[in-house]
């Protein structure tokens, strides 16, 4: 599924454990956005944008087409 949207995850944008660097972003107003789409080929060039690695963040407000989501339930 990869590079088909960037994925919404139900996280805040914070720190990964063990990180001590500070950045301005973290904090509960944003949410974490997980993988890439193709669709931002146009804006980073192809190969850079659809890595499932890739982490990004915005508020929940925030709407674009290259974003989705995916549901999932423990079994």
């Amino acid at each position: 599924m990869s590079g088909n949207v960037w994925e919404w995850v139900d996280s805040h944008y914070l720190p990964h454990p063990g990180n001590t660097v500070h950045r301005a972003e973290y904090g509960e107003d944003k949410r974490i956005l997980k993988g890439g789409s193709w669709f931002d080929c146009l804006s980073y060039g192809c190969g850079l944008s659809a890595p499932t690695f890739n982490r990004s963040f915005f508020t929940p407000e925030v709407r674009n087409n290259s974003f989705g989501f995916r549901c999932a339930k423990t079994p």
